[in-house]
């Protein structure tokens, strides 16, 4: 058996038990953000944009798992600058100052499992961002703490699938994105 075939048969293996799955980029310099409202607003998952949720678990076969990895392979690799603290009706978040590079993952997902809608359809576009904590939780204080926090930076370099097993997000792998184009 080649490394690859080993490779894919652990995904798979490790997939079984998994009620849900989602695609997302892990943003560790907005922790700190997370904690200034309490805590991990989605339990165990850590700091992230989502690309994908819920993604479709019959997807993640041996060939949907090297097709997802050829997918952000031709994405490169960006850095992102959170940039301002802003509101849905329940959640704050923090956003993106450039945004499409997320949109482009999440459109590429969605261009190869178009039966599969962001957020099961639930909103009609997709905004890219980090949510920080219930909007209850934002007080003025505790917004003024988040913004002194700001401009967060990060380096994204991979797409990460995490599942759900029984009551715990575990991370499953991550998907490579491309080299990022050299500077000029």
């Amino acid at each position: 058996m080649t490394a690859v075939a080993r490779s894919v048969l652990s995904l798979v293996y490790r997939l079984r038990g998994f009620t849900c799955t989602s695609l997302l980029v892990h943003v560790p310099v907005a922790e700190p953000a997370i904690a200034v409202l309490g805590g991990h607003p989605e339990g165990d998952v850590p700091a992230h944009v989502t690309v994908a949720y819920p993604f479709t678990l019959t997807a993640m076969g041996a060939r949907a798992s090297a097709e997802l990895a050829q997918l952000f392979a031709e994405h490169p690799a960006f850095d992102v600058e959170f940039h301002a603290v802003r509101r849905f009706d329940d959640d704050a978040y923090l956003a993106p100052r450039e945004p499409l590079p997320f949109a482009a993952l999440a459109t590429a997902v969605q261009n190869r499992s178009p039966g599969n809608p962001l957020y099961g359809g639930a909103f009609g576009t997709y905004t890219p961002h980090v949510t920080i904590g219930p909007v209850h939780r934002l007080t003025s204080a505790g917004l003024q703490a988040v913004e002194r926090l700001l401009p967060l930076h990060a380096q994204v370099r991979e797409v990460e699938l995490w599942g759900l097993r029984g009551s715990h997000w575990v991370r499953v792998r991550g998907f490579d994105l491309a080299a990022p184009p050299p500077a000029n």
